[in-house]
């Protein structure tokens, strides 16, 4: 059985994937989330696209003077207690911009008082966190836009703004205001993963960030198929995560075998967000392959159980 090391002061695994999504840990204590804010390719609700050059050309004004809000309601109500976070920075791939923001992280006694800013900002981070599955928040620019044109798109009047444009905001709402554009994500996507794909290589096959090892999601899953071990932390108990996965722990009955030929499968469909993770769009996705609903639910639960060793 082979043996993949991982050195001492790791404490996360990465899976790095062709997909916009990637985990790695952020600095201590700060509240990170990702997300593309925009995307001229895509239509919003009420027929209307802005231009990823001039929201671009604006970049600055949102990472110096920007904020991040819930439903637009500092501007709307015109109340700055809505503001729970900070643009970080902003990134952009082709027709898409992503950024990167910062929630406050309030002090317990700012969190108590009831519809303040710490309030709105420890209630967001729980719903993404600690529910689960987490609540899915979706993004929307706000700001000042000119030069609006008309053009037809897919045979529908489309109002398009060319510029200029200050972008001063972005707000979080549980509906979607750009179909097009995903759900907000506590893990780094699109430009945002280049940190972790331009670590160096160890001879092990694990890429090492400070305190994040990544692999791809290729060599993964054949250290999950081939049951080779991931050994963790120094001093940390013995099998722990993959080095628990002995092969005689997978063989024996039909459906263990079973389970072996498809969880890689289903795996690979997790995490390129193709189905949503829980346990019940689990057991579909195994149902999927050619088995009864109780023997799906069974490798729903195994897959979980190894998932949770590993990731823990």
């Amino acid at each position: 059985m082979s043996l993949l090391v991982l050195p001492p002061e790791v404490e996360h695994l990465s899976i790095a994937l062709p997909q916009d999504v990637q985990a790695a840990p952020t600095s201590a204590g700060q509240r990170a989330v990702y997300f593309e804010a925009a995307n001229d390719a895509y239509v919003d609700r009420e027929g209307e696209v802005v231009s990823t050059d001039a929201l671009w050309d604006s970049r600055n004004l949102l990472k110096e003077q920007g904020s991040l809000d819930i439903w637009h309601f500092s501007f709307l109500k015109q109340d700055p207690s809505y503001i729970i976070g900070n643009p970080i920075d902003v990134k952009r791939d082709g027709s898409a911009i992503y950024v990167l923001g910062e929630i406050f992280n309030p002090t317990s006694a700012e969190a108590q008082t009831p519809y303040t800013s710490g309030w709105w900002a420890n209630l967001f981070w729980h719903s993404l966190t600690a529910l689960r599955p987490p609540m899915r928040w979706f993004p929307s620019v706000l700001g000042s836009a000119k030069g609006a044109e008309v053009e037809i798109r897919k045979g529908q009047r489309v109002k398009v703004f060319k510029g200029p444009v200050e972008w001063y905001s972005v707000g979080f709402a549980p509906r979607v205001q750009n179909p097009g554009l995903p759900a907000i994500s506590t893990t780094p996507i699109g430009p945002f993963q280049e940190v972790v794909a331009k670590a160096v290589m160890p001879a092990s096959g694990v890429r090492v960030v400070g305190k994040v090892a990544a692999m791809s999601l290729a060599t993964f899953a054949k250290a999950v198929a081939s049951t080779a071990a991931v050994s963790g932390l120094e001093g940390k108990a013995k099998l722990q995560g993959l080095s628990a996965l002995r092969r005689e722990s997978l063989e024996g009955a039909p459906l263990r075998n079973l389970y072996r030929r498809h969880k890689k499968r289903v795996l690979g469909r997790i995490l390129r967000r193709e189905i949503p993770g829980d346990l019940g769009d689990v057991t579909d996705a195994f149902a999927k392959c050619g088995m009864s609903k109780a023997e799906a639910a069974q490798c729903a639960k195994w897959l979980g159980e190894e998932l949770h060793r590993l990731l823990r």
